[in-house]
């Protein structure tokens, strides 16, 4: 694939199901996505050499909902959340066999960031999407290809662009949500 110049590879969930560990991503030069539902997929994902994680649900009626975008980051968070003040013995009994540093995962309850990006997947087509999302600790966002349907693309896109940019300070952001 590398020889494709192929940008990245979005491991497929069933795949993924199919093997007991994953598929180890190490021996690959081409950045793997991993698709997460909570805090433990993440991390396996992450030992299993992950680049990049994105929000994964099961669609409803074939279309991406921004509901269920928003319900796998309260996940995550909720799960971060839930670990703070835990001690060493209790986060090693959260993590069961999975075999993440205890360290690394100190780290991401302290700072509620994964080591690599989490990018949210998932009806995202309006600028205030992009703000809630982010606002909800993604690292990024992976726009809807309905955004395309819109009257004027060029224009929603920009709009959501800063609303990446601005998505914590609503005295910039309210204005680039007039086409919401």
């Amino acid at each position: 694939m590398e020889a494709c110049h192929v940008d990245s590879i979005d491991e497929h969930e069933g795949l993924t199901q199919a093997a007991d560990e994953g598929i180890e991503k190490f021996s690959s030069n081409i950045p793997i996505i991993a698709g997460v539902q909570n805090l433990k997929d993440s991390l396996k994902a992450i030992l299993q050499g992950a680049s990049m994680l994105r929000t994964h649900f099961k669609l409803k009626e074939d279309k991406p909902l921004i509901g269920e975008t928003v319900k796998v980051l309260t996940k995550i968070a909720d799960d971060i959340e839930g670990l703070n003040g835990k001690t060493d013995a209790e986060l090693t009994t959260y993590l069961g066999g999975i075999k993440y540093p205890l360290a690394g995962l100190k780290n991401i309850i302290k700072t509620k960031k994964f080591p690599v990006p989490l990018f949210a997947e998932g009806g995202i087509i309006l600028p205030t999407d992009v703000a809630m999302v982010m606002g909800l600790n993604a690292d990024g966002c992976i726009a809807s290809s309905l955004i395309f349907k819109v009257a004027d693309p060029k224009r929603r896109i920009h709009s959501m662009i800063k609303a990446v940019q601005y998505y914590n300070n609503p005295a910039k952001l309210i204005n680039y949500l007039e086409d919401s």
